[in-house]
C-alpha cells in the first residue's frame, strides 16, 4: 500500500514540475513587460524614442533600450558633473536610473506576476 501512495506522489510531483517548467519562459515574459511598462513613467521622455525601442529578450531574462543614446539619457549627472534637469511634459516622473526607481516602487508586483504565470493552469 505504501508503494502506491509513494507512486502516486511522484507521479503528481512529476506532473506538476513538468507544468511549472512549461510556464517559466511565459512567465519570464509576461514579468519582462511588466517591468517595461512599469519603468516607463521614470524614464526620460524627449521624443519617444526610449519607449519605442524597447527589445525584451527573454531567454537572456532582460530588457534594452535600443537607442544609442539610453545610457547617456539614464545616467543623471551630465558630462559636465552638473545634474540633468529632465522633461516631464509627458513623463513627469521621468529621471536617471529609471529602473531603480520601479524596483522601488514595483519589486513585489514583479514577483507576483512572475508567480501568477509560473503557476497558470497547475
Amino acid at each position: 500500500m505504501s508503494y502506491q501512495i509513494s507512486l502516486f506522489l511522484e507521479n503528481f510531483v512529476g506532473n506538476l514540475v513538468k507544468k511549472v517548467n512549461s510556464n517559466i519562459e511565459s512567465a519570464k515574459k509576461a514579468t519582462l513587460e511588466r517591468i517595461v511598462k512599469d519603468t516607463e513613467p521614470y524614464v526620460p521622455y524627449k521624443t519617444g524614442n526610449l519607449n519605442d525601442n524597447v527589445t525584451v529578450n527573454t531567454s537572456a531574462s532582460s530588457f534594452t533600450y535600443e537607442a544609442e543614446y539610453a545610457s547617456y539619457a539614464f545616467d543623471p549627472i551630465s558630462p559636465s558633473g552638473k545634474p540633468k534637469q529632465y522633461t516631464k511634459e509627458v513623463h513627469p516622473q521621468a529621471q536617471g536610473y529609471p529602473f531603480e526607481k520601479a524596483i522601488d516602487e514595483h519589486d513585489v508586483d514583479w514577483v507576483e506576476t512572475f508567480r501568477e504565470e509560473l503557476m497558470r493552469d497547475v
